[in-house]
């Protein structure tokens, strides 16, 4: 991974901290001071399925499809938190 991608996050994917996620009292899959496992299903099952569906080959379109399921996951979580 290239210097720029490590210090601006530009290739990383970055889940909601447990600590900082405003349902952690109720949430069954909290863990203090790790990521969120919600996040993380949900990322997975993003990132494979638009693999899946639209016959992705390539780590040039892995990329995409990563970076498309983050923004979806970015997306839903600013929908709920200002909900």
């Amino acid at each position: 991974m290239s210097a720029f991608g490590l210090k601006h996050g530009a290739l990383t994917n970055r889940f909601m901290s447990c600590d900082r996620c405003v349902l952690n009292g109720k949430c069954e899959s909290h863990v203090p001071g790790g990521e969120c496992a919600i996040e993380r299903r949900a990322f997975e099952e993003i990132s494979s399925e638009l693999v899946g569906q639209y016959e992705l080959r390539g780590l040039g379109d892995e990329i995409c499809a990563c970076r498309a399921a983050m923004y979806l996951i970015r997306i839903a979580r600013v929908e709920a938190y200002e909900a």
